[in-house]
């Protein structure tokens, strides 16, 4: 079970699958685009998982727009 500190801490962030699903492509394609450094992301301190700030995410978000 997640403790409070832990829920708030991480309150501002988004998983893999939901930043997939936010730009409608794979999994495998945020992770590659984390690994290449077009969005940021954080590991999460306990099961490692790959995080992104919302804030990041609309970034990347508005400046996939300006180029459509």
């Amino acid at each position: 079970m997640k403790n409070k500190n832990e829920e708030n801490i991480f309150k501002g962030f988004i998983t893999v699958n939901k930043a997939s699903t936010l730009f409608n492509v794979c999994k495998s394609t945020i992770r590659r685009w984390a690994d290449r450094g077009k969005i940021k992301s954080i590991r999460h301190p306990v099961n490692k998982f790959r995080l992104f700030s919302k804030s990041e995410i609309k970034k990347v978000v508005n400046s996939f727009r300006k180029k459509t």
